[in-house]
């Protein structure tokens, strides 16, 4: 009688689970994380063309323009 306890609650587990991961971890969890995911590597690529920005500030063409001038 315990297995068929055991048996039953593991389907009924089961089905839950598979009905909330499929209904509601889909539409709710999953754009949650393309939002998380999207903002970091629009972060990363601005860091990226930043340094690129700041390598060709601090050469040495544009510190001898800034003493001529």
């Amino acid at each position: 009688m315990t297995y068929s306890c055991l048996a039953v609650s593991l389907v009924w587990f089961t089905a839950v689970w598979t009905f909330w991961s499929h209904h509601y971890f889909v539409p709710t969890v999953a754009p949650l994380l393309v939002l998380l995911l999207v903002p970091s590597r629009q972060s990363q690529r601005h860091k990226d063309s930043h340094d690129v920005n700041g390598d060709v500030k601090s050469g040495p063409s544009s510190d001898s323009n800034t003493k001529q001038d």
